[in-house]
This record gives C-alpha cells, sequence and structure tokens, in this order.
C-alpha cells in the first residue's frame, strides 16, 4: 500500500520497495533488521526520505557506515495512539510519518503435495533449489522468486 496524502499518521505499511519514493521528505521508521529494512532505507534514502530509523530486536544490522539520515535504534516499544511519537527500548523517541514493516517472512505451501513441497526457514538462499529455482527432489517443479 503507498503512502498517500490521505495516510493517517501513524498508519504502517508492509515493505513497500516500489513506493519509497512516495517517502520523499518524510520521517520513516522500519521494523526489523533484515535485508529488507536495509534495502527499503537505502531506497528511501536514494529518494530523498527525511530520515530513516531501522529498529532492531535483537541486533543492529551490523553496517557501521550509514548515511547520516539512516539511524539504528533498539526495540520499537509502544507508538502513541494519537500521535507520531514511537518510543523505543533505550528510553528514547521520535516523531515519524510512516512505519514500515520488514519483519521478514516464511516459505509456506500448505497446497502443495508434501513431495513437491518447498520445506526451508526464513533464509536468503532456501536448500534444496538447485540455482535458487529448481526443486532438487523433483526437478520439473521450478519455485520462481524463493531467493530474498
Amino acid at each position: 500500500m503507498p503512502l498517500t496524502e490521505e495516510a493517517r499518521p501513524g498508519e504502517a505499511v508492509n515493505a513497500p520497495v516500489e513506493f519509497t519514493s512516495d517517502f520523499k521528505g518524510k520521517d520513516v521508521l522500519l521494523i526489523g533488521s533484515g535485508y529488507s529494512a536495509e534495502d527499503i532505507a537505502c531506497q528511501c534514502y536514494k529518494f530523498g526520505a527525511k530520515s530513516m530509523t531501522i529498529t532492531y530486536r535483537s541486533f543492529p544490522t551490523g553496517c557501521s557506515n550509514w548515511p547520516g539520515s539512516i539511524k539504528e535504534v533498539p526495540l520499537l516499544e509502544r507508538v502513541d495512539p494519537y500521535g507520531r511519537t514511537c518510543h523505543f527500548k533505550d528510553g528514547n523517541s521520535k516523531d515519524v510519518d510512516a512505519i514500515v514493516l520488514c519483519t521478514g517472512y516464511l516459505h509456506d505451501f500448505p497446497f502443495m503435495p508434501e513431495s513437491l513441497r518447498l520445506v526451508t526457514g526464513n533464509r536468503i538462499w532456501p536448500v534444496g533449489l538447485y540455482e535458487g529455482v529448481v526443486l532438487e527432489a523433483e526437478p520439473i517443479v521450478f519455485y520462481l522468486g524463493m531467493q530474498a
């Protein structure tokens, strides 16, 4: 869902990489510290977002040379219900215009017969796919878009 003029303060969207230009001049909070958050932060920076704040649960991304407008902070604890203020575990707070959920995903194919089902955790390169596409156990089955 793209950020629009009608979007209410505090509205959250889920990892809209293709809509990063909608964040121009905005303060953006990214929840998650994986590849999606890193990519979206960089895209928002490229398209002129005012600031990007990445909040992490367990550990920061490990990038030590973010541009000045990208900052990492500990876990988001709460968002004021009628405002834009986000409060973090370290006691700091920040007003934001948009919240992007970059919390990951799990590959799940319950509709596929078990013999054809890709079984893998949340990883950048699923095990069991030749060249990230062909199911090794059944090479007539192709999984497209499974690598992050």
